[in-house]
């Protein structure tokens, strides 16, 4: 069976492709099974799908991860580990079970006796589970029901709800994969080793805004996730084709990641074709703040900053989006409001992004870089030291 990593570029069309595998497969009596993290993607699913089929078929299923996990992971087997049912989400942005840096008492995974301590997983008023520890619950749930399977010398417990997958479904797709980390990569081990179920995963590791838990267990970074997958069996491929971009845009983007072993970027757009009045300005241009109202008013590009508190005074009236918001967005043209960090990558130090503990702020800036079809601005009054970046003149 199929176990395949895609990697694909920004603009690659990497949900494009999931929706129409998955209709091939709906026409060959298939059942698949779709999940994503943000709801706004997985409405965009939904949408697309009706639009191409006039409704989403019982065949295929579309999920968030969330709802993934305690549909089909924990609840039809939760009373191995767990007395009372649980009860919904209780959705976490930091750690619950800290405070302060320091783990609360009462809150480890296992009591004294060796059990396992349910306030681990689920609030103790409420049942509600833990976001954060939703896929460790699945993964405790399939080591206590006890499915071994064999993958050449090493075994797994899958469990009966992985088990169960296989007879439900006959291919998962996980959209935005950049987005799962530390234990939703032991539960894509636990599906490695099944032998009846495709695994196809498409995501692009430079676009990592969002992630369902802020973990501390690895993989964390997206070298480690590539080296995960690699791990446990996945093939790798790549969409390297750019259908939003112009050529200037690309290969200005892949600059950011460079070194790192992605596949170059190739646009898809043809350049020639274009109407005079867009083709005049195609590229990436350094903007000074004294021509920013000439080339708005030229341009009407939509601005990205990276936060609402950025500029107000420029952003106040006109389109703007935060860098993580705009991601899954495409835009005609945009103009950037660079962070400290980015204007020094744009002067020359290509290490200046990379500096931070996490991918989090070099992968905001490739988002940013790669919203927009012809034209691509920074709001910079410093002296440009890097390929591929024009000064705009009125």
């Amino acid at each position: 069976m199929t176990k395949e990593l895609i990697i694909a570029c920004a603009g690659a069309g990497k949900s494009a492709k999931i929706i129409n595998d998955a209709i091939a497969r709906y026409r060959d009596r298939k059942r698949s099974l779709i999940l994503t993290y943000t709801d706004c993607n997985q409405r965009q699913i939904i949408q697309r799908l009706s639009s191409k089929l006039g409704a989403v078929p019982p065949e295929i299923k579309v999920k968030g991860w969330f709802t993934f996990l305690l549909e089909d992971m924990v609840r039809p087997y939760q009373s191995c580990v767990l007395e009372d049912r649980v009860s919904g989400l209780n959705f976490n942005e930091t750690d619950p079970h800290k405070r302060n840096g320091y783990t609360i008492r009462g809150r480890a995974e296992r009591a004294s006796g060796g059990s396992i301590n349910q306030q681990h997983f689920v609030t103790k008023e409420t049942q509600k589970a833990h976001s954060a520890y939703l896929s460790k619950f699945a993964c405790r749930i399939a080591e206590e029901t006890k499915i071994i399977r064999k993958v050449g010398r090493k075994s797994y417990k899958v469990g009966c709800a992985t088990e169960r997958l296989e007879e439900i479904y006959d291919v998962i797709f996980i959209d935005e994969v950049q987005d799962l980390v530390g234990w939703d990569f032991e539960l894509l081990r636990l599906f490695s080793a099944c032998s009846e179920l495709d695994v196809i995963c498409v995501g692009d590791f430079r676009q990592t805004i969002y992630q369902t838990a802020n973990a501390q267990k690895k993989p964390k970074s997206n070298a480690e996730k590539v080296s995960y997958f690699q791990d446990i069996g996945f093939s790798q491929s790549s969409l390297n084709k750019s259908r939003r971009s112009v050529a200037s845009i690309c290969t200005f983007s892949d600059r950011i990641h460079h070194g790192l072993g992605f596949r170059s970027t190739i646009s898809g757009v043809d350049e020639r074709n274009l109407p005079a009045a867009i083709a005049e300005h195609l590229g990436v241009f350094a903007v000074k703040r004294a021509d920013f109202e000439a080339y708005y008013e030229r341009y009407r590009p939509t601005i990205l900053r990276q936060s609402h508190s950025t500029e107000q005074q420029i952003c106040s009236g006109r389109e703007a989006f935060n860098f993580g918001k705009s991601k899954g967005m495409t835009f005609c043209r945009t103009l950037i409001i660079p962070t400290g960090p980015q204007k020094a990558f744009l002067q020359g130090n290509s290490n200046a992004i990379a500096a931070g503990s996490t991918d989090k702020a070099v992968n905001a800036f490739y988002v940013a870089s790669t919203r927009a079809r012809y034209s691509t601005g920074f709001l910079l009054d410093e002296d440009v030291s890097i390929d591929g970046v024009t000064a705009w003149r009125p």
